[in-house]
């Protein structure tokens, strides 16, 4: 007689049938339990609440973009226009 120690090759199927079984009732759990659905449902989710956030970022930059370009053409108009009560005489810078 042989001494041999190793796996059967039906030793080996058994236990890839025993896996494959364990796998089955695994997947099986999960998809029953909704894991999957809710991790959809929270991704669409997440995905919402970007747009409505990209929307709000949007109107604050035209928004500010507004004010900036308002305050500019305010600006640029005051250095236009020469105001006589801001401009001095030779006497009046002299403080004393």
């Amino acid at each position: 007689m042989k001494n041999e120690v190793g796996i059967t090759l039906v030793a080996l199927i058994v236990t890839i049938i025993i896996l494959l079984i364990l796998a089955g009732i695994s997947i099986q759990g999960l998809t029953q339990t909704g894991l999957f659905e809710k991790a959809n449902q929270a991704k669409k989710e997440i995905e919402n609440s970007q747009e409505e956030e990209n929307i709000i970022l949007e109107s604050y930059e035209n928004k500010i973009d507004e004010i900036v370009d308002s305050s500019t053409r305010e600006n640029n108009s005051a250095l236009q226009q020469p105001n006589s009560q801001n401009t001095m005489s030779g006497e009046e810078h002299f403080i004393g």
